[in-house]
């Protein structure tokens, strides 16, 4: 079965006198594969805390039991946010968000200790999750953007140089310098 794409490149080949078009990945999509990859450094960690938003948000029961515990703290009421692989950023805003309500979570998890206390995070878990640590400009080591950096450079090497593609993936203005303006 010839693809859509195919039959576009092969008339548009025709149209244009024969000149040849190569491939290229969507830059927004080789982005988001790159990332995902720079967070598997991180990914047991972030599964369990997967694990356990779903867990909350599924029960309308423990949702309840965690309003009522931010109302008797006194703190608003945040309900937990899900990790979304296609929206980017909404990793970052689930675990801000866990931070945030670390101390209502976790009279939560008290309270229903046989429904949760296998999917909440210990001590240990609390450190690796934290953003300083993958976000600390004083830090010697970079995981996740070693991770990114490798990932980015396996798929573009072979076009360009990487650090003049950066700014270019980035600066939406830059994609239309490709084609002449009539």
């Amino acid at each position: 079965m010839v693809s859509r794409r195919s039959l576009l490149i092969q008339k548009l080949q025709l149209e244009f006198n024969n000149i040849s078009f190569e491939h290229h990945r969507c830059a927004a999509h080789v982005i988001n594969l790159v990332v995902i990859r720079g967070v598997e450094v991180a990914s047991n960690t972030l599964h369990k805390l997967c694990k356990f938003v779903k867990k909350v948000k599924n029960s309308s029961r423990l949702l309840n039991e965690l309003r009522d515990i931010c109302s008797v703290k006194k703190q608003p009421y945040l309900v937990p946010i899900l990790d979304n692989e296609i929206r980017w950023g909404s990793m970052y805003e689930m675990i801000e968000r866990q931070i945030k309500i670390k101390e209502m979570v976790q009279l939560l998890v008290n309270n229903n200790l046989l429904k949760l206390e296998d999917l909440y995070f210990n001590l240990n878990e609390w450190k690796e999750i934290n953003l300083k640590k993958y976000l600390d400009v004083n830090s010697s080591e970079y995981p996740i953007a070693s991770a990114i950096y490798n990932k980015l450079k396996e798929y573009w090497n072979h076009y360009f140089d990487i650090h003049s593609a950066i700014p270019v993936v980035l600066d939406p203005q830059s994609k239309l310098t490709n084609f002449l303006l009539d």
